[in-house]
């Protein structure tokens, strides 16, 4: 199931998982150069987690 976010929600998701600050997630999504490897390591390992995210099956809730 795909979840719609805005931009903003996006960056501020990946931000909260990355343990960055959101305007540095905002220029690396924008293609500015990030120079410290592992923040920039860190975004890319949150981008694919939101991703392993949105693509995971909701959860079945049982009354």
């Amino acid at each position: 199931m795909q979840h719609d976010l805005t931009e903003t929600q996006r960056v501020l998701v990946i931000a909260g998982l990355s343990n960055t600050d959101p305007r540095t997630v905002r220029r690396f999504l924008a293609g500015e150069d990030i120079r410290r490897p592992t923040v920039r390591e860190r975004i890319e390992l949150a981008q694919r987690q939101l991703a392993q995210l949105q693509s995971a099956p909701p959860p079945v809730v049982k009354s």
